[in-house]
């Protein structure tokens, strides 16, 4: 049986919220999510003291 799209988004969302919130435990500082560039997005955005993390 095929997943519609929309079930698609909601376990996206929930996964990308768990990654944010295991991310933040470990330190890192969250900047942005979801940023959109012509070629593909960028779930998050975080950073480790001096290091940018890109997911």
């Amino acid at each position: 049986m095929l997943k519609s799209p929309n079930l698609f988004w909601i376990q996206g969302r929930h996964f990308e919220y768990k990654a944010k919130q295991f991310l933040q435990q470990q330190g890192l500082q969250f900047i942005s999510r979801n940023v959109s560039f012509p070629v593909g997005e960028i779930h998050l955005v975080m950073k480790d003291q001096n290091t940018w993390v890109v997911c």
